[in-house]
């Protein structure tokens, strides 16, 4: 027999090993029982890939170009360089999220055999930040060879709602403790708030852009999967904690300047009540 199968046989029987000990502890024997309604309440460390934050640069539609060539905005900035005249010469290359606390609300329903049904909702406010340059006619001291460039921070801000329906099963441990895993469907809503840069004053850069008299919405929805894997604690009171990562893969697009799948990790530590 080979080493891995083994290993498999083993687990098993040690699995239910477990269950058969922990079937004389009454809490146990109550959840166990199906149609048993859970509820959750947690807060998260928010780690999402950078592919979204790119469109905080403005590049989408020329937005940050057209918002710097409007006579009004032109003018203060060109007061604020010293009253030299500039252009735009490279969009932020590099723009990336701050990691965040988030917020979660979720709601179990317990089918037999310890598999459960779970519904999560998810809010974060997410922000971003990079460095654009202006190209501005005035004399570099450093290299005269070489134009002045002056760097500018831009940044942004958004909020990301995401709902998630899992199907999950609980393995049962000593001492009241239990490993859960689950897997399922992932929508995750992202909605730009506010785009921001600052040359001697904050301006604020429309996150949307008129094209043809229609404002474009950067509300995005996108579709995904999510897997979760935790350990959790449950008192006889039905009262309990619940520390659990999980991975999110959807696809978002903004604007079309970014349509790409993005990966996000979620750890986070629940405080949850069975009925």
């Amino acid at each position: 027999m080979k080493k891995g199968t083994l290993y498999v046989l083993l687990f098993i029987c040690w699995a239910n090993g477990l269950e058969a000990q922990n079937d004389t502890i009454p809490w146990y024997e109550g959840d166990k029982q199906a149609g048993t309604i859970a509820m959750s309440i947690g807060m998260g460390y928010y780690l999402t890939g950078n592919n979204t934050a790119l469109f905080y640069n403005g590049q989408d539609n020329n937005r940050l170009g057209f918002f710097l060539g409007q006579p009004q905005t032109e003018s203060q900035i060109r007061d604020a360089l010293g009253g030299y005249d500039f252009e735009l010469a490279q969009y932020a290359p590099d723009m990336r999220y701050n990691a965040t606390v988030s917020f979660s609300l979720g709601f179990d329903y317990r089918l037999k055999n310890h598999w459960q049904l779970s519904a999560y909702f998810n809010q974060v406010r997410l922000q971003a930040a990079g460095v654009f340059t202006l190209r501005v006619a005035r004399v570099n001291q450093q290299n005269q060879m070489e134009p002045f460039i002056e760097q500018v921070s831009i940044g942004g801000r958004e909020r990301r709602s995401q709902v998630q329906l899992a199907l999950g099963k609980r393995l049962f441990l000593e001492n009241n403790f239990y490993l859960l895993s689950e897997g399922g469907l992932d929508l995750t809503f992202v909605e730009p708030e506010q785009n921001q840069f600052e040359i001697g004053r904050v301006y604020n850069l429309p996150v949307t852009l008129q094209n043809n008299g229609v404002a474009n919405n950067p509300l995005s929805m996108g579709v995904g999967f999510m897997l979760g894997a935790g350990i959790g604690y449950q008192l006889p009171s039905q009262f309990g904690l619940l520390l659990k990562t999980t991975f999110v893969n959807t696809r978002v697009n903004l604007n079309e300047v970014v349509n790409q799948r993005v990966n996000i990790f979620i750890p986070t530590l629940s405080f949850t009540k069975t009925f």
